[in-house]
């Protein structure tokens, strides 16, 4: 059987556009899905730490490294991914939400109730600056600063607390629902 003159010209148009098709190299787009660096701020990756020494007792960096990178949605760990993996690490240690142990990184604290009240208002002032805040934002940004991701009933009555007892310390003052540092 032998093909007319149209059908090769159909054939040779649907081939033309197949290999035209296939020459240009597709540009890969990032789905919704697979998340940047640019995605987190330093909280959301104190909060992923968190997270990951909550589910596992002790884990060595690069452990941590990877598993806090798979929290975050990352399906590999590259240098980049893994520097700023680790600088959170580290902020996270300074924070008090972790601890190194001989080389072995564990949660420091599990719950808010396991911080001292001191270690509260420190966090506080850390986070507020000088600047005015209200009550309930200084709380949420306090909490988000060591971790949690909710600010609950125990956590919002443990910064509370926090905040009455750095007022009585001249730490902080007050007008009505705002709060400050104390100047000076």
């Amino acid at each position: 059987m032998t093909a007319s003159p149209e059908d090769l010209g159909e054939a040779e148009a649907d081939a033309s556009e197949k290999q035209k098709a296939t020459a240009q190299p597709k540009a890969e787009k990032p789905t919704a899905s697979s998340p940047t660096l640019d995605d987190f701020d330093r909280d959301e990756m104190i909060a992923a730490i968190r997270e990951v020494f909550t589910q596992n007792s002790e884990l060595d960096r690069d452990s941590a490294i990877r598993e806090v990178a798979r929290a975050l949605g990352f399906e590999r760990t590259g240098s980049r991914i893994s520097d700023a993996i680790d600088s959170a690490l580290i902020a996270a240690a300074k924070r008090g939400v972790i601890y190194n142990y001989r080389g072995a990184l564990a949660l420091l604290s599990r719950n808010i109730g396991d911080y001292s009240r001191d270690e509260l208002i420190y966090t506080l002032l850390s986070v507020m600056g000088a600047v005015w805040w209200d009550r309930e934002e200084a709380i949420r940004a306090a909490a988000r600063h060591l971790g949690f991701k909710r600010t609950g009933r125990l956590i919002q009555d443990a910064f509370k607390s926090a905040i009455n007892g750095a007022i009585r310390r001249g730490l902080l003052e007050y007008d009505g629902q705002l709060i400050r540092r104390m100047r000076g």
